[in-house]
């Protein structure tokens, strides 16, 4: 204290306390002309207090103090403390340190360039993908261009965007060519669910071109981004009444959601619907619902055992090891393959009834729906 004592201010001076000499410790550390306590420092309830006068150069007292001092003192309360930092400096390194230095700076840059390599695929992945994103948050023109490109990647050759041609007319969003006639596609964004007339203006829509074309071919869709506000998963799904649904099936138009089609991408990739199939449920009535084709429906699972990898049915229908079965989770569906077959404990390579237990590449959960990919061979057999 006396090096950094001089030219110091103090405006309050302290008396020695009363103490409990067993477990509390008062040590005086600057007094005055007239032997009054300026400074001191006290320990009690296992706690350290320094009280300092106005020292002038505080910056260089508080760095000696907390570098020198008090480490030396209590060292467990300064684990980092950089009082010996000179002995990283070159001249004083250990034996094998400089070259383990270089190895660590050479992975660093590594990962820092494989980071930044794998940011900007992500940012990549994101720009190729992101009109599935805006099927379940745009509206209006947005909305159009996104459905738009995701019946391009479906196979759908010959799509127009209508209010481009409308010159102010109300017409459809999007007139779509297929091979069994005329498309044309209403598209809605909305923050609650869908009216009457909001799900019915495609159909006078629909009648128009008919009469324009002098044919039936026409078919009128009705897509909705609805609640769009909310994730997928909290929305009503699906968001139409049945009267809504029963009208469209009498007046032979559809009923979709942008939420389907999303989810329909990852059913055509995991390969349990194909694009075809997909094209053409979309000219069918009532709600639109998309699924895979020749598929045999399996009673719920006895149990399910290995986490999922293995099962057990009371009643099957024909099937053999490496056929596949399809599983409706949730909103999606999921290809898996049969492994493995037992019936009394035994392998077989085939069953055609009775209690059996599977072994599949992906694991099923309670919640799942299963469909056996119908066999012909098996069947002919």
């Amino acid at each position: 204290m006396n090096k950094y004592s001089e030219g110091a201010t103090y405006h309050i001076f302290f008396s020695n306390p009363d103490i409990n000499k067993e477990t509390e410790v008062f040590l005086p550390l600057i007094k005055n002309s007239h032997g009054e306590i300026v400074s001191f420092f006290r320990f009690f309830d296992n706690c350290l207090l320094f009280v300092f006068p106005q020292i002038v150069e505080k910056s260089s007292f508080l760095e000696e103090l907390l570098t020198n001092q008090l480490p030396t003192l209590w060292p467990n309360l300064f684990p980092f403390n950089s009082k010996f930092k000179w002995l990283e400096q070159e001249a004083y390194m250990l034996p094998n340190v400089e070259h383990l230095l270089e190895e660590k700076e050479s992975l660093i840059k590594r990962f820092d360039a494989e980071i930044e390599q794998k940011e900007k695929e992500i940012e990549a992945n994101y720009k190729k993908y992101e009109c599935l994103h805006r099927l379940l948050t745009e509206s209006g023109d947005e909305l159009v261009k996104s459905v738009k490109a995701f019946l391009e990647w479906l196979g759908f050759k010959k799509i127009r965007i209508m209010d481009d041609a409308s010159e102010g007319l109300l017409e459809e969003d999007l007139q779509v060519d297929t091979e069994d006639g005329l498309l044309v596609i209403e598209i809605k964004g909305i923050g609650g669910t869908s009216t009457d007339g909001q799900c019915s203006q495609i159909e006078k829509i629909k009648n128009r071109r008919m009469q324009e074309r002098q044919n039936f071919d026409v078919f009128g869709l009705y897509i909705v981004n609805h609640q769009r506000y909310q994730p997928p998963l909290l929305r009503e799904n699906p968001p139409f009444k049945r009267e809504q649904i029963q009208d469209t099936e009498s007046d032979k138009r559809g009923l979709l959601t942008t939420w389907q089609l999303f989810n329909l991408y990852f059913s055509i990739k995991n390969g349990c619907i194909s694009k075809e199939e997909a094209r053409k449920a979309l000219l069918k009535y009532g709600l639109i619902e998309f699924s895979p084709q020749n598929c045999v429906s399996l009673d719920e699972p006895v149990k399910i055992l290995h986490n999922g990898k293995v099962i057990l049915l009371d009643l099957s229908p024909k099937m053999k090891t490496n056929d596949e079965l399809i599983i409706k989770r949730e909103h999606r569906y999921i290809k898996t393959q049969i492994l493995g077959i037992q019936v009394n404990d035994k392998k077989v390579e085939f069953v055609e009834s009775g209690p059996v237990g599977i072994e599949l590449k992906v694991p099923v959960k309670k919640s799942d729906e299963l469909f056996l990919k119908s066999n012909n061979s098996l069947d002919a057999s």
